[in-house]
């Protein structure tokens, strides 16, 4: 199977993100979809990126999890700072991030932890990632395609959709365009 990856471009700030380009002959297996980066370069995402798909795998939940209808992440310097939109309120987060390679972590109290792994993808402008939430009443994963646009084109809806599969997650879904992105004000984090 002929695969070449070029200029895979570093990622993180969630860490973050994977701004590799992939060309490609025949289908990718999913040895070649699954490749977390090399190493993450916080410098390269750095900016806004919007949530275009999304899986959520909930582990353990004493209570419903909350699902939102935008999710906007803003990296600056070693910060990550999360908008939601969730019901028609906006929640905020904001943490300085630990990168080491390709793997990224941060908390929120002493209770509250958040780790992931940045992986390749040939979205020239997306950002590929697991989140794990990890608390003492609620564990998720997640795999998250941020983009810098609002919506994905196909093709890249496609793979994303081939390396859920992968992670063996479970269906995933993509978010609505339309919806309102909360604003990355600092005075609401």
């Amino acid at each position: 199977m002929a695969s070449t990856y070029r200029d895979a471009l570093a990622v993180c700030a969630i860490a973050l993100a994977c701004l590799a380009s992939v060309s490609r002959s025949s289908p990718l297996t999913c040895k070649d979809l699954i490749q977390p980066l090399d190493e993450a370069n916080p410098r390269d995402y750095e900016g806004s990126w919007a949530l275009v798909a999304d899986s959520l795998k909930v582990i353990k939940a004493e209570a419903p999890v909350e699902t939102c209808e935008s999710v906007r992440i803003n990296f600056s310097n070693s910060m990550i700072t999360k908008a939601n939109l969730c019901g028609n309120q906006c929640q905020y987060l904001s943490r300085n991030i630990t990168v080491d390679g390709p793997h990224f972590s941060f908390s929120y109290g002493p209770l509250l932890n958040f780790s992931g792994t940045v992986f390749k993808t040939s979205c020239a402008d997306c950002m590929l990632l697991t989140f794990r939430v990890d608390t003492p009443k609620e564990k998720t994963e997640e795999l998250c395609l941020f983009s810098r646009r609002r919506a994905e084109d196909q093709k890249n809806l496609e793979e994303f959709k081939a390396q859920v599969k992968c992670l063996e997650m479970p269906e995933h879904v993509v978010m609505d365009p339309t919806k309102e992105l909360c604003s990355m004000n600092p005075d609401h984090v």
